[in-house]
């Protein structure tokens, strides 16, 4: 069973080109599906402003993820029954207490 080399490069070259194609044809359906979703009109971008507009949606979504923590009360500062706003007043009710307690 002598097998021709040709042969079988000619199966490896195909084999190689299936599977590129594959990968290409799923890098596709993704950009696709990114820019469905990262899209502010109707107008077809191409693959790199997909990516550059994926990006900034991805940093003002992690900008606005970070910013209201800052404005949450830590859990360990309030008893874990008190509403945040209730804290607040009793917090704000101490100090002006401690304030007219201290003229």
């Amino acid at each position: 069973m002598d097998d021709d080399p040709d042969e079988k490069d000619d199966v490896k070259r195909k084999s190689r080109n299936l599977s590129e194609k594959k990968r290409r044809d799923q890098f596709n359906l993704l950009i696709n599906e990114l820019s469905t979703m990262v899209a502010s009109n109707n107008r077809k971008m191409d693959k790199s402003t997909v990516l550059k507009a994926t990006i900034a949606f991805l940093k003002n979504q992690k900008e606005n993820s970070i910013r209201p923590q800052s404005h949450e009360i830590r859990e360990d500062w309030k008893p874990s029954f008190l509403s945040n706003e209730e804290f607040t007043h009793l917090m704000l009710e101490t100090c002006r207490g401690k304030n007219l307690s201290t003229r």
